[in-house]
């Protein structure tokens, strides 16, 4: 899963095309299903789980409640299920749980992607049911640590010592009251100075618990609460020590900025996301020689940075979002890199074709899995040598967004040329192709080219400017889309129009 990408476990998220191909469920996972289906009591369902089960019977959990909390449209998840995840992960037979390794596929019916009046499209189910679930899971650990750490046997922990619930969504910005504030809370429970409930003696006896999570922070209140909380985890008393996979800071000061990676440099974050913090090329010099071993950098909508030779020096760098940065004649700095990205978001930096052009000579396009080009004006003077020269290297690219690039000013043979490089690249799942002012005429006598392409799953497009906003002459321009790119395909191309939900609710 790419960190830096709005679309987690994008493939699990498909449906399965073909019923009987489904492979037969292990005697593991039957068995998991007999357990979770025959309980009678939450409280004493593991009491009789072999070590081996609790990942299939764990999955089996997620699974049932997730099918249940999409049913109840993003109800309350129930306190049993948080009694059992708690009670799970402090009896977890091993001393490592990292949570975004432990999800299982959790398709949707298909149904959920058929036509237009279903549900959700896929990009709108990830946002409206797989993020918000797995927010909520996150919510249940300070019960875990409090309730881990206070003298009651049966909730003390047994063998685990790492637990990591990162990366299993991509909020931008996940407010510290639910997770700084939650551990925030536990730390307190944790440290003997701070609580009458544990003894000094119970404290040395429990092993130190290592906690991974991201976080995010938007104002002064969640700049103090992290303080306190590193403040707090770093006492030699306190049973649980914090580190921070990723953090994402949005609309905060520069100077604030650095302070604070200074300060979580011992933290070791992998991922700094920073959304409207108005830093300039001096800033983004002292983030990456503070940070050289970062994975992933996100600078969206920093307008100030004028260059980013400062990157050069982040040696492992997997993920990098320059969006909305003006970079037109500045991206050699990227050729330098010593690791090739696997995401890179060049959204509304104002490039040229010849700027894609210099891109297309990198290492990155044999490692490149998602590239996000929207916004930028990719037809000026009618030339799209360029793009063609980018997408033709990008042979392991599975999400490309090429919204708002003015593709229907190109000729029709510069847009056909266009659609049969695009159903060639051999491992392409999701494409972006809205605000390009296509007509229905367009869409029909050439979109309707990728599907063609095997390995595509998701078209997503823009309403065509010459159907009206009327609800059943948007249906009925989709449903005919839909048949018609689909068939003499093995598998299902879905459709998503930008905006429709929005605009009509009722026939997502």
């Amino acid at each position: 899963m790419l960190t830096g990408c709005i679309y987690p476990n994008f493939h699990s998220l498909l449906p399965q095309e073909n019923e009987a191909s489904k492979s037969v469920p292990s005697l593991e996972q039957a068995s998991a299903k007999r357990i979770i289906s025959h309980s009678r009591s939450n409280n004493n369902i593991l009491n009789d789980v072999p070590p081996h089960l609790y990942k299939s019977v764990f999955q089996v959990l997620i699974e049932t409640h997730h099918s249940n909390y999409v049913q109840s449209k993003g109800g309350k998840i129930p306190n049993s299920f948080e009694e059992m995840l708690a009670q799970f992960i402090l009896d977890w037979p091993e001393e490592n749980f990292i949570l975004r390794k432990l999800i299982p596929s959790l398709s949707p019916k298909k149904s959920v992607f058929s036509t237009l009046n279903t549900q959700c499209s896929p990009l709108e189910y990830v946002w409206h049911h797989y993020v918000p679930f797995f927010s909520k899971i996150i919510r249940v650990l300070p019960k875990v640590l409090i309730s881990g750490n206070k003298g009651n046997t049966h909730r003390i922990r047994k063998k685990l010592k790492r637990l990591d619930v990162s990366g299993c969504c991509d909020l931008v910005g996940s407010r510290p009251a639910n997770i700084v504030n939650a551990l925030h809370a536990a730390a307190k429970a944790s440290t003997p100075t701070r609580s009458k409930d544990i003894s000094m003696n119970q404290v040395c006896k429990s092993e130190v618990l290592e906690i991974t999570t991201d976080i995010g922070v938007r104002d002064e209140n969640d700049v103090k609460a992290l303080c306190e909380l590193l403040l707090l985890t770093s006492m030699k008393e306190s049973t649980i020590s914090v580190y921070f996979r990723k953090v994402s800071f949005h609309r905060i000061w520069p100077n604030r900025v650095t302070k604070l990676l200074k300060a979580l440099g011992e933290s070791r974050p992998c991922f700094i996301e920073t959304m409207k913090c108005g830093l300039t090329n001096d800033d983004l010099d002292t983030i990456c020689t503070s940070m050289p071993n970062l994975l992933g950098l996100n600078l969206i909508q920093n307008h100030e940075i004028t260059s980013i030779n400062s990157i050069t020096s982040l040696k492992n760098l997997e993920q990098l979002n320059l969006s909305q940065i003006k970079l037109k004649g500045k991206l050699e700095p990227l050729l330098n890199l010593n690791k090739g990205l696997q995401l890179l978001n060049l959204g509304g930096c104002k490039l040229t074709s010849d700027d894609l052009k210099v891109l297309s000579q990198s290492h990155h396009m044999s490692t490149l899995r998602q590239l996000d080009l929207y916004g930028n004006d990719l037809t000026a003077h009618m030339n799209l040598s360029g793009l063609f020269e980018i997408l033709q290297n990008l042979s392991n690219l599975e999400v490309l967004d090429l919204s708002g690039c003015n593709l229907s000013r190109g000729s029709s043979d510069q847009l056909l040329k266009l659609i049969n490089i695009l159903k060639s690249l051999p491992k392409l799942t999701l494409l972006h192709l809205e605000n390009n002012g296509f007509s229905s005429k367009y869409v029909i006598n050439y979109l309707c080219g990728l599907s063609l392409s095997p390995s595509l799953r998701c078209l997503s497009l823009s309403v065509p400017l010459d159907v009206t906003d009327e609800k059943l002459q948007i249906k009925n321009f989709h449903d005919k889309l839909f048949k018609m790119i689909n068939k003499n395909r093995e598998n299902t191309l879905y459709l998503s129009f930008e905006g429709v939900s929005e605009k009509f609710p009722h026939i997502r």
